[in-house]
């Protein structure tokens, strides 16, 4: 109980709030400056091509189910506990799954 005390701490609260908004906020100030240089050297119709694309892989991320997580929840218990051995039948079943 008393480590999610201190999760919940509110220096520790406002720290991480702090890094998760700033990991938002880069990235979308990154995309500012960057599209319309991308824009302008793909031009309009290979741009909305790309667009498509990248509309199409973000929907199929919503079939992953979390399985990326899990192989690395998975696979970094493995290296931990020093069973590297068992990594590459995780892999071989998260990707037939």
């Amino acid at each position: 109980m008393t480590a999610i005390k201190n999760l919940l701490s509110q220096p520790l609260l406002a720290k991480n709030g702090f890094w998760s908004l700033l990991g938002a906020i880069i990235p979308l100030g990154v995309a500012v400056i960057c599209l319309p240089l991308l824009i302008g050297s793909l031009g309009t119709t290979r741009f909305g091509l790309l667009t498509i694309i990248w509309m199409l892989v973000g929907y199929l991320n919503l079939f992953d189910l979390g399985l990326g997580r899990s192989l690395t929840l998975f696979a970094a218990d493995r290296l931990g506990s020093q069973r590297e051995h068992e990594i590459p039948a995780l892999v071989w079943s998260a990707l037939i799954l």
